[in-house]
């Protein structure tokens, strides 16, 4: 097999896995769903969280893959097998989270299921301090402030 073709098979292998992500590792849509309840006042990332991880990144709108790939450490062939996805829109930014310093999962998240722009400075955020308190604005806008572990 040439090195072409090993290359777009490797690809289309790796965008079939993106395609079909569990349900479970969608954050995004957990965090969504979180938010919706109007009793809930912060939400612990952990908690809505089916894989293994110890430390998550916020990236804000229009991230791109080149600074998310620099903000986790990835070499392009690293960067090509764990960020297959690009916020292109102001209404999404990128989540990314980490195992040991490898990389676990990474997606795109609505700003509309909680909004956590301006993302925090200090990143990554250790998995037991990734807890945001819920702020709900009128017109049903909802901010997530990091608030860390208290």
């Amino acid at each position: 097999m040439s090195a072409r073709r090993a290359n777009c098979l490797a690809l289309a292998l790796a965008m079939t896995a993106v395609a079909c992500t569990p349900a479970s590792h969608d954050v995004s849509r957990a965090l969504g769903r979180a938010v919706d309840d109007p009793d809930t006042r912060r939400v612990r990332i952990a908690e809505l969280t089916a894989f293994d991880w110890d430390a998550m990144h916020l990236f804000e709108p229009y991230a791109s893959r080149t600074t998310v790939c620099a903000a986790l450490k990835l070499d392009d062939a690293g960067c090509a097998r764990s960020v297959q996805v690009e916020s292109q829109d102001d209404g999404e930014m990128t989540l990314a989270f980490v195992k040991a310093g490898r990389v676990v999962h990474v997606q795109l998240h609505r700003r509309s299921r909680g909004d956590f722009s301006p993302v925090p400075e200090a990143q990554p955020i250790a998995k037991a301090a990734a807890v945001f308190a819920v702020q709900r604005a009128p017109g049903g806008r909802v901010r997530l402030t990091w608030v860390g572990a208290r």
